[in-house]
């Protein structure tokens, strides 16, 4: 369905508090170039739960290898878009109570990539998560 495509706002991890949790205490798998890094998380807003998503995602990009903004903000497109078209696959997870799956993505390559290079190493990301 087109709408199980959307990336909305409430899918888009924001906190900066989840955001530094996700780096102490994720798992991290490397993808040539690639760095994704997972946590199943407390949901420390349970009264919240219409305001967050079980999933919520972010990507970023290291300033020190891509100077130019406009670059770093290509690679992120590319991220976001390979999550989004890939996303339906988490759908199969089943979450306890007050869960919520954080992922991160950091491109670490020292080119762009393409989509096709996002898109597979995002689809094995995925696969690692359901295994």
């Amino acid at each position: 369905m087109i709408s199980e495509r959307k990336f909305p706002k409430k899918e888009r991890l924001r906190n900066e508090t989840l955001i530094a949790e996700l780096f102490k205490k994720g798992k991290r798998f490397y993808y040539d170039g690639f760095v994704f890094i997972r946590l199943f998380y407390n949901n420390p807003y349970p009264e919240n739960l219409k305001k967050f998503s079980n999933i919520q995602f972010f990507s970023t990009v290291r300033k020190k290898e891509f100077k130019s903004a406009v670059k770093r903000n290509r690679i992120r497109r590319l991220l976001k878009e390979s999550y989004r078209n890939n996303k339906h696959l988490l759908r199969e997870l089943k979450f306890e109570d007050n869960k919520i799956l954080l992922l991160g993505v950091l491109y670490v390559g020292k080119e762009i990539p393409t989509y096709n290079e996002c898109n597979e190493k995002m689809l094995s990301f995925i696969n690692n998560i359901l295994k």
